[in-house]
C-alpha cells in the first residue's frame, strides 16, 4: 500500500498545475500576431446588439507587397448570444494597420461574388466551414 500525505497530493497537484498553465499560456501566446486583440476581432464581427458568448480565430493570414500594402485577415468562428433561438457565425475579417483606417472590419469585396459571413442555428460542421472559406476570397498562401 502507498502511503502518501495530504501535503504531498497538494504539492504534487500545485505543480502540475504550474507546469500545465505554462504550457497552455506559451501554446496561446503564439496562435496569434503580438499585435491582435481577439476582443477588437470579434467585435468586429458583431452587428448591433449582438454579444457573443464565445469566439475564436479559425485561421490567419498576413500578407504585404511591396507598396507597401500589409493586409491581415482571419477567419472566426462566433457563438452569439440570442434570447430566442442559439446562433452561431463563421466570419471573414481584416485589416491594414499600416493605414489610417486600420480597425478591424468585415472583409468586403466590391467587384464580384462574395460572402463575408455567414450565420447558423447550429454548430458550423467542418465541411459548413470549409464552404464558407471557399465563397470568400480567402487564399491558401
Amino acid at each position: 500500500m502507498y502511503r502518501y500525505s495530504i501535503y504531498t497530493l497538494l504539492v504534487t497537484t500545485s505543480i502540475v498545475a504550474v507546469f500545465v498553465a505554462i504550457a497552455n499560456r506559451s501554446r496561446l501566446k503564439d496562435r496569434l500576431p503580438e499585435t491582435w486583440n481577439l476582443v477588437e476581432i470579434t467585435d468586429a464581427a458583431l452587428r448591433d446588439g449582438e454579444t457573443a458568448i464565445a469566439s475564436d480565430v479559425l485561421v490567419w493570414q498576413i500578407k504585404e507587397d511591396c507598396r507597401p500594402r500589409r493586409v491581415e485577415s482571419c477567419i472566426m468562428w462566433l457563438h452569439l448570444a440570442d434570447q430566442i433561438k442559439p446562433k452561431w457565425r463563421i466570419s471573414h475579417l481584416g485589416r491594414t494597420p499600416l493605414e489610417r483606417r486600420n480597425q478591424w472590419e468585415n472583409y468586403i469585396v466590391w467587384d464580384g461574388p462574395y460572402i463575408y459571413y455567414r450565420d447558423f442555428d447550429h454548430p458550423p460542421s467542418s465541411a459548413e466551414i470549409l464552404s464558407f472559406v471557399s465563397a470568400t476570397c480567402w487564399t491558401w498562401e
